[in-house]
């Protein structure tokens, strides 16, 4: 297959991943707002909003350097990706930690279920960034056609978790049903991260690498 075809192929598909998961997003929103009371529901949508800033300052644009990194240097993507992995993981548990710490701070959510649901969300939006750096290797390769089967499989349990905790889990709203409703999404992204790493390592070595001279030259660019 041609190189434009390849790129031609690679769009698609994750077009169309993109489409088939909006389309479980509503799903998934008719299902949330259906069982949780409009109070429930607005205390799930601020989990993902306070926590997505946080994420914004983690990915920090090293996604985007890692890609264009490895397509310039092919021979040298094990050493890329492996930098680049270390560095978005420790971002990321660092700002996993200070979101969790600023949420339990604040006097608003005192009595709410979010600062408990934003240490469980927290664990979600880690693992979607270590699966982000990941599928990098697999765009430079265009191969996304595995992130996207991942992303629709890891939104199938997600939804299928969902289901379980809405019609037979619990017969009513509560602490322990909203918080199963974010564990769902943990589950989700951490079957999406083991399909993406499974792919993913047909072409690179996944491993933790630690040459603190590429991390400030990559930090000075992001």
């Amino acid at each position: 297959m041609s190189t434009a075809r390849r790129i031609l192929s690679n769009t698609f598909i994750q077009v169309a991943g993109k489409l088939l998961v909006a389309i479980v997003s509503i799903v998934t929103v008719k299902l949330i707002t259906n069982f949780l009371s409009l109070e429930g529901y607005g205390q799930y949508i601020s989990v993902y909003e306070f926590l997505a800033f946080f994420g914004i300052v983690a990915d920090f644009g090293l996604f985007t350097i890692a890609v264009r990194e490895m397509a310039r240097e092919e021979n040298k993507e094990d050493f890329i990706l492996g930098n680049i992995l270390t560095l978005r993981t420790l971002l990321g548990v660092s700002m996993m930690l200070i979101a969790v710490g600023a949420a339990f701070l604040i006097p608003q959510y005192d009595g709410t279920y979010i600062p408990v649901g934003i240490a469980i969300a927290s664990i979600a939006v880690f693992l979607s960034i270590l699966q982000g750096t990941i599928s990098s290797v697999l765009q430079v390769n265009l191969k996304m056609q595995y992130p996207t089967y991942a992303l629709i499989v890891g939104k199938a349990v997600t939804i299928g978790y969902m289901v379980y905790v809405v019609y037979y889990g619990f017969s009513e709203p509560s602490a322990e049903a909203f918080y199963h409703l974010l564990w769902a999404g943990v589950a989700g992204n951490l079957v999406m991260l083991a399909i993406t790493w499974f792919f993913a390592k047909r072409y690179a070595v996944i491993r933790f690498r630690f040459d603190f001279e590429y991390w400030r030259k990559t930090l000075w660019k992001a």
